[in-house]
């Protein structure tokens, strides 16, 4: 028979696995390159040169540049 203290035991191993699904899911999974990753990732590795070849490459890819049409409708 299981005692009380297992069966709380079992139930919090449960919780933190779903949880830990959970994180996996909500964190990890939608990290996948996206529109403007080779921009991005490009901007930052010429971050320290003195003389960076796309030095106005952020100029023209700003956050909200993609969402502005909503915000003016």
């Amino acid at each position: 028979m299981i005692t009380t203290h297992a069966r709380r035991t079992d139930m919090l191993a449960l919780l933190v696995a779903a949880l830990a699904a959970y994180a996996v899911q909500r964190l990890a999974w939608p990290l996948a390159p996206g529109r403007d990753f080779l921009n991005y990732l490009t901007y930052y590795l010429q971050l320290g040169d003195p003389q960076p070849t796309r030095h106005l490459l952020m100029l023209f890819r700003t956050p909200i540049t993609r969402h502005r049409h909503r915000w003016l409708a």
